[in-house]
């Protein structure tokens, strides 16, 4: 409304996102697309529509398969990069992920930097840096006009309930006594879903600033210390379960202040 900006999505049809397009069926601002991401014809015809652009699809990790999402997944974004080769002016913000630095031993408590080596450990984490390579391999253009933001842990509503917060939640919910959870000394830095939202909105709009930037909190928490938080908020008596040893724990967490200078 403040911008009185045209939105456009391009989604999957399902059962969520037709209850999306039901929602916004009044609403002159917004229209929404169903259709296959790596299709390019269809692709074409929405992005050069857009000044910008946000691309957020790539499954989840729970989901991700090496031999199926991978190989639309880049696809898909080389439709993408192709198509704004031929577009005059755009804003392309990308989201990937910390998976890429992959995670230290929990006595290495060092941030990851954006020039941080990166490891990955998992074929998500993989898929994540070959998007990453497609982007920073496409020409000085595109990357100008580009903003990719690796996410540490989103957190917020709507999240997965597989998710660890969510999880622990749950478990106090149902008034377990006794919880058992795996990798109680594992560190992460978690991000609240509207401050990635912002990040987001604040990307597209900025001007003659391009490049990778985490969307990090800066600061990481123990999965023992997230039980003791939403034990408190939940007043439960329940238990943790303390089996975890402590030597094969790890620690992530990102050094949020590129972006925050940026």
């Amino acid at each position: 409304k403040k911008n009185k900006l045209k939105i456009y999505l391009f989604l999957k049809k399902n059962k969520k996102n037709l209850l999306l397009k039901k929602k916004f069926s009044n609403d002159q601002r917004v229209k929404i697309f169903f259709g296959y991401p790596n299709n390019k014809n269809q692709l074409k015809k929405i992005i050069l529509l857009c000044d910008l652009i946000c691309n957020l699809g790539f499954p989840n990790k729970t989901k991700f398969k090496k031999t199926i999402h991978k190989k639309k997944y880049l696809l898909t974004l080389k439709n993408i990069l192709n198509i704004l080769k031929e577009k005059k002016n755009f804003k392309l913000v990308h989201i990937s992920s910390s998976e890429v630095y992959g995670f230290k031993k929990i006595n290495n408590n060092k941030k990851f930097s954006e020039k941080a080596r990166k490891l990955p450990t998992n074929v998500y984490a993989k898929a994540k840096i070959d998007a990453e390579n497609l982007i920073l391999n496409s020409g000085s253009r595109v990357i100008k006009n580009t903003i990719i933001l690796r996410l540490f842990n989103v957190y917020g509503k709507g999240q997965n309930p597989k998710n660890l917060i969510s999880e622990i939640d749950h478990k106090l919910k149902i008034n377990k006594k006794k919880i058992n959870l795996k990798n109680i000394y594992d560190k992460r830095d978690y991000i609240f879903v509207d401050d990635v939202i912002n990040a987001i909105k604040i990307s597209l709009f900025s001007r003659n600033i391009y490049g990778i930037f985490n969307v990090s909190s800066g600061r990481s928490l123990s999965v023992k210390k997230i039980f003791e938080i939403i034990k408190n908020l939940r007043k439960s008596k329940a238990n943790l379960v303390d089996s975890e040893n402590i030597k094969i724990s790890t620690f992530s967490c990102g050094n949020n202040m590129k972006i925050l200078k940026k």
